[in-house]
């Protein structure tokens, strides 16, 4: 049996799928744009998987691959909070194009590898970074887990990360600690969130990765003085600012300044102060 092209196509109130084992090919389009998609389980009996079968399914975070199965580019392209794939396999690299745009991807669980590993995934990112690299996580257990507010995050070896956010609230502050831990930011984690209209950053953040807030609805963003971050962690991100030592009310004031300056003159401006 077939799942016809754009059998689905637009479904949003769909959240889950499971694909039973009589189904042997999903057709392209199949299931894009079914933006409220969660999980997708597709039986070992489906051979084929069709171009853009389930693109733009911006809410799928977890889906479990079939064990043979020919998957054709930009299957699963622009699902911009997929952090899972699970496979029956000793090892699983997806093609190219296959995960386009797939920003969050995190971990490739292989529930018949003997031991933990990496693999690096090309074009994960962004159209305008096409040809960036991604490290993923090949393990055989899952560790991407989702706390009661929205925040996605996952362990890569001893390392906790927060790889992004499902909730609502345009106006956020980011977890102390995630599993009771200090944690790093992930790459991409959320980029693109042009919702978001201010974001705090606590000092228990470790690290901040590549565009992990870039292109960000934020004008301005506080900064841990012993945080490190990369040179593209903030890109769009007009002033980047910590300043421990001043009054919060002083600080939004310099801040607002520095934003003023730097939009006139078409500057990012960084400034970081260490704490005594």
């Amino acid at each position: 049996k077939t799942i016809w092209s754009s059998a689905f196509s637009g479904a949003t109130h769909l959240e889950s799928v499971i694909i039973p084992n009589n189904v042997n090919k999903i057709n392209g389009g199949a299931f894009e744009n079914c933006t409220s998609l969660k999980t997708v389980d597709i039986a070992d009996s489906v051979t084929t998987i069709g171009t853009n079968a389930f693109f733009n399914c911006l809410s799928l975070t977890e889906v479990k691959l079939p064990r043979y199965a020919v998957i054709y580019s930009n299957a699963f392209s622009d699902c911009n909070n997929l952090t899972t794939l699970i496979k029956t396999a000793e090892t699983f690299v997806p093609g190219e194009y296959d995960y386009k745009n797939c920003y969050r991807l995190f971990e490739i669980v292989c529930t018949e590898a003997s031991e933990a590993s990496e693999a690096t995934i090309k074009s994960p990112g962004p159209k305008s970074y096409a040809d960036s690299e991604k490290i993923v996580s090949i393990t055989n257990e899952s560790s991407v887990k989702q706390t009661s507010d929205g925040y996605l995050y996952g362990k890569r070896g001893d390392t906790t990360y927060l790889i992004g956010y499902m909730g609502k609230d345009t106006n956020i502050t980011l977890p102390e600690t995630l599993d009771g831990s200090k944690y790093s930011i992930a790459d991409y984690a959320f980029y693109d969130r042009t919702d978001l209209t201010s974001i705090t950053i606590p000092d228990t953040v470790v690290h901040i990765g590549n565009y992990s807030f870039a292109n960000v609805g934020v004008k301005y963003m506080y900064v841990p003085a012993n945080c490190g971050f990369e040179s593209t962690s903030f890109e769009g991100v007009q002033a980047i600012i910590d300043l421990p030592s001043l009054p919060e009310q002083t600080s939004i004031i310099i801040a607002i300044l520095i934003v003023i300056i730097s939009t006139a003159y078409g500057l990012i401006i960084i400034i970081k102060h260490r704490r005594a």
